[in-house]
């Protein structure tokens, strides 16, 4: 099952977390608007309490939510990608 979210701005985020949690999600932290970083995962309750300490931003663009687990290595592709062309700030993993 796919979903499309959209636009959570950090405020709201906690609304949010435990719906999205067992998706494969491809999401993108913003500062204004400019992308700070690029992320994938299947925790993103986790993620997002981890991000509230170590980076800056006020909103997170969910790209992409998918509930079906064969789908982790597309996410992960996507993400890559994502980072190479964006090259966002917090991203060191992929940036080179």
């Amino acid at each position: 099952m796919e979903t499309e979210i959209g636009t959570i701005y950090k405020k709201d985020i906690h609304a949010h977390l435990q719906s999205l949690d067992d998706y494969n999600i491809v999401y993108i932290l913003l500062k204004y608007t400019n992308v700070v970083y690029v992320g994938e995962t299947k925790r993103f309750y986790c993620r997002m309490i981890e991000h509230k300490s170590d980076k800056d931003y006020d909103r997170v663009i969910v790209l992409w939510a998918d509930s079906d687990g064969n789908s982790s290595s597309c996410m992960h592709k996507l993400e890559k990608q994502l980072i190479k062309f964006i090259n966002p700030t917090y991203n060191i993993k992929h940036n080179n």
